[in-house]
């Protein structure tokens, strides 16, 4: 965030120009889906799915199958947990007919952050770039993750690590 923010820049004017390119780089970011997780995601969403399609059609036919009990729970509380587990499985899955623009988006996010480096130009499409971006583009939920962790270990340091090393710092 350091990297991105401008000389004598008033914090309220720095987050507005991060927000206003936000939505430019979720869809960047959004253009690089993990291999992996898609991959088990369409897996879980096509097994779950066909699970749900079954309970569904046998509720149809005769309500009363969803009253029976499986593991303790009826086959209605099954079913909504399946549909909750097949909602979130298929945000995880890539949508294949997202369109790439990479290069376009770059340059629409470095209007707003006034950020672009050289290594970035005209190679928005490959995964080092969109790695370095990443980097500098970290979910919130991971910003306040490293904020208590820092709030943590920091007296730790200078309780257990900085005594040590204080005739060192004083030479």
């Amino acid at each position: 965030r350091w990297m991105m923010r401008e000389f004598n820049e008033l914090p309220h004017i720095f987050e507005a120009r991060m927000l206003a390119s936000t939505p430019d780089a979720n869809t960047y970011v959004e253009q690089f889906p993990a291999p992996l997780l898609t991959l088990v995601a369409r897996f879980v969403t096509f097994i779950v799915g066909s699970l749900v399609g079954v309970l569904i059609l046998l509720s149809l036919l005769n309500e009363r199958v969803l009253i029976f009990y499986l593991h303790g729970f009826n086959l209605f509380w099954w079913l909504s947990m399946a549909s909750v587990l097949l909602a979130v499985s298929r945000t995880f899955s890539a949508q294949p007919n997202v369109s790439m623009h990479p290069e376009a988006l770059l340059q629409s996010v470095a209007r707003h952050t006034h950020y672009m480096p050289a290594t970035w130009r005209q190679r928005g499409h490959t995964r080092q770039v969109y790695e370095e971006f990443a980097r500098l583009y970290q979910y919130r939920v991971l910003l306040l993750l490293q904020e208590i962790l820092g709030c943590v270990i920091t007296p730790l340091l200078l309780c257990f690590v900085l005594p040590r090393r204080a005739p060192d710092i004083l030479a």
